[in-house]
């Protein structure tokens, strides 16, 4: 999450580039759901 909080500050000093928050977000999401689906698979308590 760090590199992510770095590259949204580096949005919000330089300029707002769309594109690149929108890809930023999108690869967030995909991380969110690969954390979300390794949980699932080891239940609870199997860690």
């Amino acid at each position: 999450m760090k590199y992510y909080n770095s590259e949204l500050e580096n949005i919000k000093r330089n300029h707002f580039d769309e594109k690149v928050l929108k890809e930023l977000l999108d690869d967030v999401k995909k991380s969110i759901e690969n954390s979300t689906k390794k949980l699932k698979e080891v239940g609870p308590g199997k860690n």
